[in-house]
Formats: C-alpha cells, structure tokens, sequence
C-alpha cells in the first residue's frame, strides 16, 4: 500500500506515519510539504493521499483540485485543523473522499484510513449529519452558510488573520479577486470587518 502525506510539518507527517503503521502493515510512505512537490510523484501511483488544507502556496479546496488534476483516481482524506463543522462538506463537494480534524484522537486517523481503503470513502457520524443538514436545508438561517466553498475558505483565513494581499498569494488568487470576494462575504454575512469575522468564527467554533 502506498501513501502519500502531504503537511508542511515533519513532525506531523511523522506522527500520521507512526499512527499508520503500527496497526496496518506493509504501507510504504511518501511525503511532500506543500502541493507543489507533488509534481515529483507525478509518475507514481497511490493508494491514498492524506491532505493538510493549510499548506504554504496553493492550498485548501484548490490544492484538492490540483491533486485530483495529477492523480485522478486517487482517494484523499483531508486532515486538517479546520472543524468538521465548516470544512467537512466543502471537502467532500471538492473531490476529497474523507474529512476529519487534527484534534481527533488518533484512532479517528486509523478508522478513516482503514474505511477509505476498503470502500472508497469516509463518512463520520458528524460529516452524515452536516451533509444531511445541507440536504435540507436545515442550517441555511446561519450566515455563514451562504458563503460558496471559495467565500468559506477567504473568511476563514480572514478569521486568521491573513492579509488580502497573503491570501491571494496562499490561494493563487490575485488581489483584486480576493478583495471581491471578501465584499461578497461581508454582503452576504452582514459582518462588518476583520474583527467581526473573527468574533464569529470563534463563537460558531468553526476553527
């Protein structure tokens, strides 16, 4: 079984490993920093790809693009710090086959990877609730919900403190683009700045 974990931190990619293979034998690991790396495995073929959604460079729901434009018939399982409770369904609508957060106990990572690799996919209890959710329709009252994937992924690096002009640049976005979109999330949220922003992702605990 092959595996490929992309995280710009060496310590975490090599906690993911440690977690892996003392329960799944016979798994030969790969690792990259950043989504631009990957262009060396182009060749290769993996079983699994274990994503970070915040990465330097390209990143978030557009890294999941270009990893399905290089491995088409990959799996992914995005781990990342995001909460299931933002990220989750934007992941799964953008190709990733699997969502859990960074604050999971380690067995979550196990039960994920093992459940990808014999049917294809991961859907936890909280995933199947939130999907059902958006099904519905039932969460639309919560202005954050009226954002698009790439509106989401803006406002929550806003909340993080990023400049228009370093999340253009983490995006691969130009400024005026990003500038467009954060009026767009101001419009549809009813937020008025920075702080706002912040205010509100803390007390909905979307990070």
């Amino acid at each position: 079984m092959k595996i490929l974990i992309i995280d710009d931190h060496r310590l975490f990619r090599e906690g993911v490993k440690r977690i892996l293979s003392e329960s799944i034998s016979g798994i030969t690991f790969f690792e990259a920093g950043s989504i631009e790396e990957i262009y060396s495995f182009s060749k290769s073929k993996f079983d699994l790809i274990i994503l970070d959604l915040n990465l330097p460079g390209r990143s978030g729901l557009s890294g999941i693009s270009e990893l399905k434009s290089v491995f088409p018939e990959v799996n992914i399982l995005v781990l990342s710090f995001y909460s299931a409770n933002e990220m989750a369904v934007n992941t799964i609508k953008a190709g990733a086959s699997g969502f859990i957060s960074k604050d999971e106990a380690p067995e979550k990572l196990l039960q994920a990877v093992e459940s990808i690799i014999s049917t294809g996919r991961y859907v936890s209890d909280e995933l199947l609730h939130l999907l059902s959710d958006e099904m519905f329709g039932n969460l639309k009252s919560k202005p954050h919900k009226r954002l698009s994937p790439r509106e989401t992924e803006i406002f929550l690096l806003i909340a993080q403190g990023f400049t228009v002009t370093e999340i253009a640049s983490k995006l691969n976005l130009s400024v005026k683009t990003v500038s467009t979109h954060k009026r767009s999330i101001f419009d549809k949220t009813g937020l008025k700045n920075n702080a706002e922003i912040f205010n509100y992702v803390i007390t909905e605990k979307l990070l």
